[in-house]
């Protein structure tokens, strides 16, 4: 059966991806007991900037993001701002603010919500 599947080079990419950002199975990640509005959320990062959580696995390569497991699409100046995180694993207030349009913010507030970027 195995033999019959046709691998494209996107199929594999992605493939590798997901495996290689998959947390190992004990990882758990603390999403924040009262988290903030995106309003709120987005003024704290502007401030203090963002970080990965240490257990995070962030990667991309030339079409995607890989968080946790999980593959997104990267388009444009979103993606730069993505993997500029994934490289330096921060992003200063002023980076986020000069850097970060409504959907990356949005995203970021996403990640913050279920543990996986914390402000500062």
């Amino acid at each position: 059966m195995l033999a019959g599947v046709r691998w494209s080079d996107a199929m594999i990419r992605r493939f590798l991806g997901c495996y290689l950002s998959e947390p190992k199975p004990g990882v758990f990640f603390e999403p924040p007991s009262r988290p903030l509005t995106l309003a709120a959320f987005r003024s704290a990062a502007v401030r203090r900037g963002v970080s990965l959580d240490r257990r995070a696995l962030l990667l991309y390569d030339s079409r995607n993001v890989f968080l946790n497991g999980v593959a997104l699409e990267s388009a444009g100046r979103d993606g730069t701002v993505i993997k500029r995180l994934a490289n330096a694993r921060h992003l200063n207030g002023a980076s986020f603010a000069g850097s970060t349009r409504a959907a990356v913010v949005a995203q970021f507030h996403q990640w913050y919500r279920d543990g996986f970027l914390h402000l500062g």
